[in-house]
C-alpha cells in the first residue's frame, strides 16, 4: 500500500526546516541553513531514485576503474620512510648515503660447534658463494672467506710488497693451519665484533645490498668518482626491492640452516620486511574479522540480511576505491595506512546504519519505499556530511604533522570519509529503490526504546549539574595523570617477544655489541687533510670516547673507519709486527701508504673516505635500543663527538640511530600539533551545528574527556604513547564529535516541534540513541579487532581507541543531553 501524496508532503512539512525558535538572528540564520540543505538532500535523494540504474553503473564502473590500480600500490616500512624529503636528518642521510653507500647491514651470526674447522669452513664458503649468487639486489657480502686480510712479503729484489687479498684465499688443510688462522684472526683488531667474537666461539656474515636501484652505477667500474656518478639519475632502493633483497636472502639462510650450527638473523631491513610480512598476513585477517563481527552486529539490528549485504557491498566499493585513488595520489600502504581497511569498514557501516535506521522507520510510517528514502535522507543527509566534516578534520589535522606517514594517513583516511559518504548518498539510496522492502512495522532492533537509553535520558534532565560535575571530576583525574604517560618509538617492540627478529637482535647486541650505527662525518674542508697526522690522531682519539661512554653506561660498541686498513697497511710494511698497528707520524707516509692501500686492488676505502681525502666517515657500532632512548643517547654525547676534532674538522651526526632518534622527536611534534589543528578545525563545525558559540563549546567538552581519559587509562594499564596511539587519538576526536552531531541535529529537530528541551531529550534518546548505541558498538567492534594482530602497536591502537569511543558514547548519552538541557533552558 502507498502512501497518499498529501501524507508525505505532511510528513516533509513536518521536518524543523519549515519551524523555528530561533530566539537571534544567528540562530535564526543557521535554522535556515539548516533547512535549505536538508531540501537539498531531498532533492537529491528524488534524483538518485529516479536515475538508480544510471548511478549504479556509474558508481560500480568508477569502482572497477579505480580497483585495477591496486596492483600497483607500493609499501613502505623503512624508519626513513616517515620522515618528508626536505626533513634536515633525511637530507643529511641521503648525502651520506650517496657519499659512502648504504650503512644498514643485515647480520647473520652462526654459533658453530668450533668456528675454525676444515668441515665447517667448507660449509661456510659454500653458504657465502650462495648467498652472493643468488640474493637479489646485493651489494657485497662480508665472511670469513673475504674479509680483507693485509700483510707484506719479500720480493726477489728484497723490497717489501704489500698484499691485500680475501683471509681464505687458500683453505687451510691441517691443524697447524686452523691454528695459525685461529690465532691470526683473534689478534686482528678490525675483525673482532665485527666477523668473529672475541672469544672466538661466532663468527658473522656482513650483507648489504645496494643504496640505489641502478647498480651499474653504485658497483660499476666509474662508481667511486663523482664526476661520473649521476645523481639525479638515482632512485634509493625502493621498499619492494628491499623485500626482494630480505626475502631472497632468508630463502638461502633456511636452504643452509644445519642442527649443529645455531643461526641468528638481524639487521634494520629485516626489521621493515618483518613488518611488510606482518602487514600482508594481519590486514586480511583483522578484516575478515571485522566484517564478519558486524554482519552479525547488523543482523541482531535489523533481523533481516539485506542491510549486511547493502552495507557491506557500500563499504567494500568504498575501500577499493580509496585505495586505487592512494595509488594515484602516490601515497603507498605504510605501517600507519594499513588501520584503513577497519577505520572505513567502521565508519561506512555507522554511516549505512543512521541512512537505513531512518528509511526503515519512514517506510513503517508513509509505506512508501521512494518517499522513505526522500525523507531518510533529508533527516541524516546533515548530520552524516557534518560527521564527515570532522572525521575527515580529525584526520585532516596531520597535515602539520612532522612525518610523511602520519600526513598520508590524514590525506588518505580523509578522501576515504568522504568516499564512503559519497557511496553512503548515492549508491546506498540507489540500492534500497530496488530491493523489495515490505511497508508497515516490524519487529527489529531500530523500533522502540531501550532501557538503558531511557534511563540515560531521565538521569541527564534531572541530575544535569551533577553529570556535569562527574565530567569535570573524571577530566582532572586524567590530566593528573598525564605526567607520568612515557613516550615510545621502538618498531621491534611491536613484534612478540618471542619472535626470531627480535631474540637475534637481542643476541647479536649481548655477544657483539649491536648491529645499528651513528655514522659521524668528519668534514676537513681541504683536499689531503685526512692525511694530516693530527687530524688522524683525533679521529684516533674518538674510539677512547667511546670506552668513556661506555662506562657511563651507554650502549656503545665497536667503531670502524678508514684508520683501521691504514693501520694495518702500516703493521704490514713494517714485517707484520703487531707493535706497527698504528699510525705513522709522517703525514708524507701516510699518504704513500693509503696510495699504496688503493693500488693494491681493494675497493674499502671507496665507502670510508671521499676521493680527495677531505671527508670520511666514522662509524658507531650501538646496541638496539627505543628511538626516545636514541634520541637521549644522540643527546648526551652530541657535544662530546662534534667538539671531538677541534677546529681541525667539523664532525656532522647521521646514519640509522640518527634517523630512529629523528622519527621518535618527530612523533612527539606530530602529537602536539594534529591535536591541536584536530580542535581548531572540529570546534567551528560544533559551533555552526549548533548555532550558538557557547552551546558549541560546551559541545566539546565531553569530546575532549575520553581522549583525556583514554590516554590516563594508557598510563594505568601501562601502555607507553606511540604514533599509532597518536594516530588513534586524532582518529578518535573526529570519531566522537560524530555522536554529538547526530544528537544534537536530533534534539534541535524535535525541540523545533516541541518547544520543550526535556521532551525532545527523551524523543532523542527514543529515535537516534538506538542508531548510536549500535553504531558505537560497530566503531569499538572495528577498531578492537585489530586485537588481532601479530603486532602490539596495532592491537594498543586498537584498544586505546575502542575505549576513547566507547567512553564517547557513555558522554553523549549522559553529559550532552545534560549539557543541551543547561543551555537550552525552558
Amino acid at each position: 500500500m502507498h502512501a497518499q501524496p498529501g501524507l508525505f508532503l505532511r510528513a516533509i512539512a513536518s521536518a524543523p526546516c519549515y519551524t523555528s525558535r530561533a530566539t537571534s538572528r544567528g540562530e535564526w540564520l543557521v535554522t535556515d541553513l539548516r533547512g535549505r540543505v536538508e531540501e537539498a538532500f531531498g532533492w537529491w535523494a528524488r534524483e538518485v531514485v529516479r536515475h538508480r540504474w544510471l548511478w549504479i553503473f556509474l558508481m560500480l564502473a568508477g569502482s572497477a576503474m579505480l580497483t585495477t590500480r591496486i596492483p600497483l600500490l607500493e609499501i613502505e616500512t623503512s624508519s626513513d620512510d616517515y620522515l618528508f624529503d626536505d626533513d634536515p636528518a633525511k637530507v643529511a642521510y641521503n648525502a651520506f648515503r650517496d657519499q659512502f653507500g648504504r650503512d644498514q647491514l643485515i647480520f647473520i651470526l652462526l654459533e658453530p660447534p668450533e668456528v675454525f674447522d676444515v668441515e665447517f669452513l667448507d660449509w661456510l664458503a659454500v653458504f657465502h658463494r650462495e648467498i652472493e649468487e643468488e640474493v637479489l639486489h646485493l651489494d657485497e657480502v662480508t665472511s670469513l672467506v673475504n674479509v680483507r686480510s693485509v700483510y707484506s712479503r719479500q720480493r726477489q729484489s728484497g723490497e717489501a710488497e704489500l698484499i691485500v687479498e680475501d683471509l681464505l684465499e687458500e683453505m687451510p688443510s691441517s691443524a697447524a693451519d686452523l691454528a695459525a688462522l685461529r690465532a691470526r684472526v683473534l689478534a686482528t683488531p678490525a675483525y673482532i665484533d665485527s666477523i668473529i667474537s672475541e672469544d672466538g666461539r661466532l663468527t658473522a656474515l656482513q650483507v648489504k645490498a645496494y643504496a640505489y636501484s641502478t647498480p651499474e652505477i653504485e658497483g660499476g667500474e666509474l662508481s667511486g668518482f663523482d664526476e661520473y656518478s649521476p645523481v639525479g639519475q638515482r632512485r634509493l632502493l625502493s621498499a619492494g626491492e628491499n623485500t626482494e633483497f630480505s626475502r631472497s636472502l632468508l630463502e638461502v639462510i633456511e636452504r643452509h640452516r644445519r642442527d649443529d650450527v645455531d643461526m641468528y638473523v638481524t639487521g634494520q631491513p629485516l626489521v621493515a620486511y618483518a613488518l611488510t610480512r606482518s602487514m600482508a598476513s594481519d590486514v586480511p585477517r583483522i578484516f575478515g574479522g571485522a566484517l564478519v563481527m558486524v554482519a552479525v552486529l547488523i543482523v541482531g539490528l535489523f533481523r533481516r540480511v539485506s542491510p549486511v549485504i547493502l552495507s557491506a557491498s557500500m563499504v567494500c566499493l568504498s575501500l577499493l576505491s580509496t585505495l586505487g585513488i592512494s595509488q594515484l595520489l602516490g601515497i603507498p600502504i605504510s605501517l600507519p595506512t594499513q588501520i584503513l581497511p577497519s577505520f572505513m569498514l567502521a565508519v561506512g557501516v555507522g554511516y549505512a546504519v543512521h541512512v537505513l535506521t531512518s528509511f526503515l522507520r519512514a517506510l513503517a510510517e508513509c509505506g512508501d519505499r521512494d518517499a522513505a528514502i526522500e525523507i531518510a535522507l533529508r533527516h541524516v543527509g546533515l548530520p552524516l556530511l557534518l560527521t564527515a566534516l570532522t572525521t575527515a578534520a580529525g584526520l585532516i589535522s596531520f597535515v602539520v604533522a612532522e612525518m610523511e606517514t602520519a600526513l598520508q594517513l590524514g590525506v588518505i583516511g580523509a578522501v576515504g570519509v568522504f568516499v564512503t559518504f559519497f557511496h553512503c548518498i548515492i549508491l546506498l539510496p540507489a540500492m534500497l529503490s530496488l530491493l523489495p522492502f515490505r511497508s508497515g512495522r516490524s519487529r527489529n532492533g531500530v523500533e522502540g526504546g531501550n532501557f538503558l537509553l531511557t534511563v540515560c535520558a531521565r538521569v541527564s534532565v534531572r541530575h544535569p549539574r551533577k553529570l556535569v560535575a562527574g565530567a569535570i571530576v573524571l577530566a582532572l583525574t586524567s590530566l593528573a595523570l598525564l605526567p607520568s604517560l612515557d613516550y615510545s618509538a621502538d618498531p621491534m617492540r611491536y613484534f612478540e617477544r618471542d619472535h626470531w627478529l627480535r631474540k637475534s637482535t637481542a643476541f647479536a647486541d649481548a655477544e657483539m655489541g649491536g648491529m645499528q650505527s651513528l655514522e659521524l662525518v668528519i668534514d676537513t674542508g681541504r683536499t689531503n687533510g685526512l692525511h694530516e697526522v693530527e687530524v688522524l690522531e683525533r679521529i684516533d682519539a674518538i674510539s677512547s670516547l667511546l670506552g668513556t661512554f661506555r662506562d657511563e653506561g651507554e650502549l656503545v660498541g665497536r667503531s670502524w673507519s678508514f684508520l683501521q686498513p691504514l693501520k694495518e697497511t702500516h703493521q704490514a710494511l713494517n714485517d707484520n709486527r703487531s707493535e706497527f698497528y698504528a699510525i705513522s707520524e709522517d703525514p708524507q707516509l701516510v699518504a704513500q701508504e693509503l696510495l699504496l692501500f688503493e693500488n693494491s686492488g681493494s675497493d674499502d676505502l671507496e665507502s670510508l673516505v671521499d676521493n680527495d681525502f677531505s671527508k670520511a666517515r666514522v662509524s658507531i657500532i650501538t646496541g638496539w635500543e627505543d628511538g626516545v632512548e636514541k634520541h637521549r643517547f644522540i643527546s648526551r654525547v652530541r657535544d662530546r663527538l662534534v667538539g671531538s676534532m677541534g677546529d681541525l674538522a667539523e664532525v656532522h651526526l647521521t646514519g640509522a640511530v640518527a634517523m630512529i632518534a629523528r622519527v621518535a622527536t618527530a612523533s612527539s611534534e606530530t602529537l602536539i600539533r594534529s591535536y591541536t589543528l584536530a580542535l581548531i578545525l572540529i570546534t567551528p563545525l560544533m559551533v555552526i551545528l549548533i548555532g550558538s558559540l557557547r552551546a558549541g563549546l560546551v559541545s566539546m567538552v565531553p569530546n575532549l574527556i575520553p581522549i583525556l581519559a583514554t590516554l590516563a587509562m594508557m598510563v594505568v594499564v601501562g601502555i607507553e604513547l606511540d604514533l599509532f596511539t597518536i594516530l588513534g587519538a586524532c582518529i578518535a576526536i573526529g570519531l566522537a564529535v560524530d555522536d554529538s552531531i547526530h544528537f544534537i541535529s536530533g534534539f534541535q529537530r524535535h525541540l523545533a516541534k516541541t518547544g520543550d528541551p526535556e521532551r525532545a531529550i527523551e524523543l532523542t534518546m527514543e529515535s537516534t540513541g538506538r542508531a548510536l548505541l549500535f553504531t558505537s558498538v560497530v566503531l569499538v567492534a572495528g577498531f578492537a579487532v585489530l586485537g588481532l594482530s601479530s603486532m602490539a602497536n596495532l592491537g594498543y591502537l586498537g584498544m586505546s581507541t575502542a575505549y576513547a569511543i566507547a567512553l564517547a558514547f557513555v558522554l553523549d548519552v549522559t553529559v550532552t543531553p545534560a549539557l543541551l538541557v543547561l543551555t537550552h533552558p525552558k
